[in-house]
């Protein structure tokens, strides 16, 4: 597929100043176009759910397009450009946002009707009915979709808090005690018993990490007591953290559950955040539980790097020679830059514990072995703007966007009047049987059912829809609940169904989205077809490009030229040295110059090649006939030049101006293309509405 960024609009502009074989233009719009998808605002509207036992009353409110500016500026081919149509690219265009003069709109708009020339030709070729066409602009779509199913307040409130969060670092401990997300509700029930057991024995006085040590669930427990250390945010699931951020220092939490079970939490301190750190390391290795004849060996090693550190050694060069760390050695012990939590504890607070830039720690013993650390450098915490893109990448692929996707849901649901019939409902939930988590269930068990579950704006969803989505996403579970999973899975149908019908009313409710997918489906168009009507014909056409050359060789001519060798000598005396060497042609002129800055690299500056009269000084200094001219002195350089050949003034080859000549060959193929689409599409502009523009 594409670059997303070929748009119309950027595209139809670059045809007209540049027609270079094979020229990229989609990368120069991707960022424009993008972001202004990504700044469309969703209407805001209450969450209204409503439910009904006899959906045969539902009037749908479908949103109307906002207000468009109708007038036409010009017919073409039968199809009317709108003024909204009209300014809408080139107001895109304006970067100086300033009102337009009449010139900037006549120019423009002469772009634009060469620019629908040749869209009126696509469509005549039946472009968009392609295979290729129809999957390609429907991947554009789903990415340009995504800003607008998104809930904009919900976004903004995400976004500043995972921000504030990641400039802060929480120490917590926690205890477990696991439950399957499918769990039976008797055995959910019983793991919220023991969880809330646990915390009564927290706080009628015994210590959180000894009721930990004996009793979490956590793997981990039985050696660091449940102390998860400090972290910052998207380090731990984002049930978890959002219970350690919110819970007071020093306070036991509530129960709470994730995805794998019920957690009480201890919060015992919290920090600025530390920001990104890199370093190198040279390690030696020793294990903890290796015998202690292999950890003094390594701590004697790691004694003897350290003193050698400290007398002047280099550090590079020691992890090189002597880290157990294969991984970092070959790069002088570098690390990948990491932040809290990424590293054991002690390995980290030395690192951090480096004052500045280039400082080395004394010896530091993790559950690896033995350390020496150097720092390289400290960035703190960005500022929001620069972490803004990465933040959200990070929230779209964490639980987050479960948040966002729920509110979303919402006001969609209220905005399009959703209504579902609780008897359907019932009778839908009633269908998931045990043989749904065996992926048997029988995809054909509700086949023709038209019975209405649920309307939503002006469609209508039968059980027959329900019986496909159960089919399609049958799970596949020893311990699967049931009735939890009806539940969900209805959910998901919802959620499913509101998204899509969303999706699908973009065009309708937003005037920006339905002129960027303009300018996506026009572009597509006409990027593929000005390859192969311009930029691909004049780069595979070599006959035509021949003939083209032909006709304009004598635009393209070379002055008097000489075939030359010119020495830039630093002396008199090196000149005289390369010049006598050079007469008696003994030697090649490479193993002259070797010779001649054999002591100083810069001695001797070799210029040689065809070059035109007037180009160059010390060509310019001697006479126009072949041979070793006399040595010449410029602003205290000396110089030698040799004579080859002189070559009269003439026509340029093909091989010489290829460049050029495909340039204004791809020009020719353009306009003689236009002019045959005149031919062929009629054109109608209105001029009392184009005043109005200006």
């Amino acid at each position: 597929m594409k670059n997303l960024g070929i748009v119309a609009l950027g595209l139809f502009v670059a045809l007209q100043t540049s027609a270079q074989p094979g020229k990229n233009l989609k990368k120069e719009v991707a960022a424009q176009t993008f972001s202004t998808a990504k700044n469309q605002e969703s209407k805001k509207n209450s969450s209204n759910q409503k439910s009904v036992e006899n959906a045969s009353t539902f009037k749908p409110t479908t949103p109307a397009l906002p207000k468009e500016d109708t007038r036409v500026v010009f017919q073409l081919g039968g199809k009317d450009v709108t003024v909204s149509e009209f300014l809408a690219v080139f107001n895109k265009n304006n970067t100086q946002k300033t009102p337009p003069t009449e010139q900037e709109v006549r120019q423009y708009l002469d772009l634009y009707i060469k620019f629908k020339y040749k869209v009126a030709d696509a469509y005549n070729r039946g472009l968009d009915t392609s295979e290729k066409f129809i999957n390609e602009l429907a991947g554009y779509r789903s990415q340009l979709a995504q800003p607008y199913l998104n809930d904009k307040e919900t976004t903004e409130a995400l976004l500043k808090e995972a921000y504030d969060r990641s400039k802060k670092e929480v120490r917590a401990s926690h205890i477990l005690v696991l439950c399957k997300e499918n769990a039976s509700p008797k055995d959910t029930l019983e793991a919220y018993k023991k969880i809330m057991a646990l915390r009564d024995r927290v706080l009628k006085g015994e210590a959180f990490e000894q009721v930990a040590g004996e009793s979490s669930e956590d793997p981990s427990a039985k050696e660091n007591k449940g102390d998860l250390g400090y972290f910052s945010a998207f380090k731990m699931i984002y049930s978890f953290e959002d219970q350690c951020f919110k819970t007071k220092e020093g306070m036991v939490s509530m129960p709470f559950r994730s995805e794998v079970g019920y957690h009480i939490i201890l919060v015992k301190g919290s920090r600025p955040a530390r920001g990104e750190i890199r370093v190198a390391h040279i390690m030696t290795m020793a294990r903890r539980g290796n015998p202690d004849s292999l950890i003094q060996d390594a701590k004697r090693r790691i004694e003897e790097i350290s003193a050698q550190l400290k007398n002047g050694a280099n550090f590079a060069e020691m992890a090189k020679k002597y880290s157990d760390d294969a991984s970092t050695m070959d790069r002088g012990g570098e690390l990948a830059p990491f932040s809290t939590g990424k590293m054991v504890p002690e390995f980290e607070d030395a690192a951090y514990a480096l004052a500045k830039d280039g400082d080395v720690s004394e010896i530091v013993q993790t559950e690896y072995g033995f350390h020496i650390i150097k720092r390289i450098s400290l960035s703190p915490v960005p500022e929001f703007d620069k972490m803004k893109a990465d933040l959200q990448a990070k929230i779209n692929r964490d639980a987050r966007s479960y948040r966002n996707r729920d509110v979303k849901i919402s006001k969609i649901k209220s905005e399009y009047g959703f209504f579902e019939s609780p008897s359907e409902k019932k009778k839908a939930l009633a269908m998931i049987d045990s043989n749904f988590f065996k992926e048997t269930w029988k995809k054909d068990a509700l086949k023709g059912n038209k019975l209405t579950l649920i309307r939503l704006g002006d469609s209508v969803y039968t059980m027959e829809d329900w019986g496909r989505f159960i089919d399609e996403n049958q799970l596949v579970s020893s311990e699967g609940n049931a009735l939890e999973a009806r539940e969900q899975l209805y959910k998901n149908f919802v959620s499913t169904l509101a998204l899509e019908y969303e999706n699908s009313q973009l065009e309708t409710k937003y005037i920006d989205f339905k002129n960027l997918m303009r300018e996506y489906r026009e572009g597509i168009l006409l990027f593929d077809l000005s390859d192969q009507m311009v930029w691909g014909k004049a780069v595979t056409d070599t006959n035509g490009l021949k003939a083209y050359y032909e006709k304009h060789k004598m635009e393209q001519q070379w002055k008097d030229r000489a075939d030359v060798q010119i020495f830039a000598c630093q002396s008199e005396a090196i000149a005289k040295t390369l010049a006598k060497g050079l007469k008696k042609g003994k030697k090649a002129v490479e193993i002259l110059m070797m010779e001649a800055n054999a002591e100083n690299a810069l001695a001797v500056k070799q210029t040689s090649g065809k070059l035109e009269k007037g180009s160059n000084p010390a060509l310019n200094a001697v006479t126009w006939e072949k041979g070793l001219k006399p040595l010449i002195n410029l602003e205290g350089v000396w110089y030698v030049v040799r004579i080859n050949d002189v070559i009269p003034a003439g026509p340029k080859e093909l091989d010489e101006v290829r460049g050029i000549m495909t340039s204004e060959f791809q020009n020719e193929l353009e306009l003689e293309w236009l002019d045959s689409l005149k031919k062929k599409f009629g054109l109608k502009v209105n001029d009392d509405v184009i005043k109005t523009l200006y």
